[in-house]
């Protein structure tokens, strides 16, 4: 259940030295009683009447999304708000690092014990997966994938699975840095249906194109300046 909160009650429980720049937030690392947690300031705060695309309120979006329980899927919890607006949201810390600033492998990335894929059905006929960037997919070896930045999932009532699984695994792909020739391959596979929306798709057609070109995985690689 979402929990609302004042600014006052979390002043001084982050570390404002401790801090990753976004597009539309800034996010702080916490500690005290919300150890374990991160603060998401939105630099624009948001009117609590402000409609969303789907004539809610968004704090009713926000309240919809908590409900969300996959562990692979960093959901609100807390809302930050001062009497006309909301400041900013509180999520669970995701384990491991950004997946775009690892050098990992696919068989890394698909052997790990993961449920991602079974998150992502659950929440496929009320939401649309929307503005997945490569910052909002972290990834532990022991953890696996795991996705943040929920809050700018859009609610649909339509079956956005196939959408959603593409959206997934074909930016995993991507920010594992493969060649635009093997990102094609792979993103003509995860397109055929949503059954070959699949971790082991992208990893049976990495080591066919790999085998073919007598090449390894870094021969496939192209690496672009991490901006996180």
């Amino acid at each position: 259940m979402l929990k609302m909160i004042s600014y006052q009650e979390i002043e001084g429980k982050y570390d404002i030295h401790n801090s990753i720049w976004g597009c539309s937030a800034k996010a702080f690392h916490m500690h005290g009683e919300f150890q374990g947690h991160v603060y998401k300031n939105y630099l624009r705060p948001i009117l609590e009447n402000q409609l969303t695309s789907r004539g809610i309120t968004y704090l009713e979006h926000l309240t919809n999304l908590s409900e969300i329980q996959s562990e692979e899927m960093m959901s609100t919890k807390f809302v930050v708000v001062n009497p006309l607006a909301i400041l900013g949201i509180i999520m669970k810390k995701a384990p491991g690092k950004l997946l775009v600033k690892q050098d990992v492998s696919i068989e890394q990335v698909m052997s790990s014990n993961n449920n991602i894929r079974e998150g992502i059905l659950d929440i496929s006929s009320h939401f649309e997966i929307f503005d997945l960037n490569e910052g909002s997919i972290f990834y532990s070896q022991e953890r696996g994938t795991t996705l943040v930045d929920l809050e700018s999932y859009m609610e649909s009532d339509s079956d956005n699975t196939h959408k959603n699984l593409i959206a997934f695994y074909s930016k995993v792909a991507e920010v594992l840095h493969y060649t635009p020739e093997l990102l094609e391959l792979i993103n003509e596979q995860l397109r055929r249906s949503p059954d070959r929306c699949r971790m082991e798709v992208i990893y049976d057609v990495v080591k066919q194109y790999l085998n073919y070109h007598q090449l390894q995985e870094q021969d496939a690689k192209q690496y672009t300046k991490k901006r996180f």
